[in-house]
């Protein structure tokens, strides 16, 4: 057990010396983007705002951001033989379009999580109160208990969803603005 630990901390170690972040003049975070092919880079469906990324995009651009930082901008650089200049003003917009749509969405969980949360805390505390006035009613003990965790149940969910839950939304939420605004530009791949 010692010895997989130890490996385990020598792996890790390891596999963050591997990230070497690289910056632009600008000092915005590079990210990579080698496209062979890119018939399925937009989605077959689009709305009224026009094109977006497809599943397949989105997830490469998720799992490229999430060993970084996001401490500073990032920089998205698309090489590419098959992209003509027409498809690269729909493809930045369709970035744009795609993440615009996960901040909006992130916004609105983190507001329901703000509410949630507020309303097991007043629950957690009216369900407390009334099992403290079912004992100085003297009602059955075992309803008291029964009542009284289900309080305790309550102001639990409320620290979880506050204190636990909150911070990984914040931080889907700071990914999805990190690929909104990046800047996206073009570089034609060696044939």
């Amino acid at each position: 057990m010692k010895n997989t630990l130890k490996k385990l901390r020598e792996l890790k170690k390891e596999a963050v010396k591997s990230i070497i972040p690289e910056y632009d003049d600008e000092h915005r975070e590079i990210i990579s983007m080698f496209v062979r092919e890119d018939s399925n880079f937009l989605s077959a469906y689009s709305g009224k705002d026009g094109a977006v990324i497809s599943g397949d995009v989105a997830e490469f651009l998720d799992n490229a951001v999430k060993p970084l930082a996001l401490r500073d901008d990032l920089h998205l650089v698309i090489t590419s033989s098959q992209i003509d200049d027409g498809e690269k003003i729909i493809y930045r917009k369709a970035i744009k379009n795609y993440y615009r749509g996960e901040v909006i969405d992130s916004d609105k969980r983190l507001h329901r999580n703000k509410l949630a949360s507020f309303w097991m805390l007043i629950a957690g505390f009216v369900i407390i109160a009334a099992a403290v006035t079912l004992k100085l009613l003297g009602i059955g003990e075992v309803l008291v208990e029964a009542v009284d965790i289900a309080g305790w149940v309550f102001l639990w969910e409320s620290v979880h969803l506050f204190f636990i839950e909150r911070p990984l939304l914040k931080y889907e939420q700071l990914r999805a603005c990190a690929l909104y605004n990046a800047k996206v530009s073009y570089q034609n791949a060696e044939s």
